[in-house]
């Protein structure tokens, strides 16, 4: 999060940086460079907001999360791709909420924006996010470091609450949650 937020400020600070040049360009009537800084500043700028809303959507994981451990994530288009451990990946933070999953200065987000998280597997020693639109599906799959069947009961429990997903697999493809019965008359997207 410390490295979001310091990545956001660089990208503020060259913001007003460009601007500046830009004024002073305008000042001095050198409109061809003018028209360059311009260009710079534009994307700049939407770095910038690109960032600001990879942060805003960081706080919201801080904020709501469910649990938190130390974990290698492997992330793919499909599950073949996600189940595959790079042997240089190192062990960070990992922050799992209803709005997603932060994992160091990554951020993968469902449950808002048109993001659905379709399915979430559990077993003894890992968990599998699938999550996205119509038009992609995303697969994460990190380690939970929870050794007790209990513990992976009570995440899979706080899991189904949080997120609306009724059913979560756990080891040996056994439903770890009932799947909630669906309310008459309202539409349910997991039902």
């Amino acid at each position: 999060m410390q490295l979001l937020r310091r990545k956001s400020i660089i990208m503020g600070l060259f913001s007003v940086i460009e601007l500046g040049i830009c004024s002073w360009l305008a000042y001095r009537e050198s409109f061809a460079l003018l028209y360059l800084a311009i260009i710079l500043t534009l994307l700049t700028l939407i770095c910038f907001y690109q960032q600001q809303q990879k942060l805003k959507t960081a706080r919201l994981i801080v904020e709501n999360a469910i649990f938190t451990t130390a974990s290698s994530i492997m992330a793919g288009y499909n599950r073949d791709q996600a189940s595959k451990l790079l042997p240089d990946t190192k062990s960070v933070e990992m922050i799992v909420s209803c709005f997603g999953v932060l994992s160091g200065e990554e951020v993968y987000k469902f449950n808002c924006d048109g993001i659905h998280l379709f399915s979430v597997e559990i077993n003894s020693e890992d968990m599998l996010f699938t999550f996205g639109t119509d038009e992609w599906t995303k697969y994460l799959r990190f380690g939970h470091n929870v050794s007790s069947p209990d513990q992976i009961q009570e995440i899979a429990e706080k899991l189904r609450y949080e997120t609306g997903i009724s059913r979560i697999i756990g080891t040996g493809g056994q439903v770890c949650c009932p799947p909630v019965p669906p309310f008459i008359g309202v539409f349910s997207y997991f039902a």
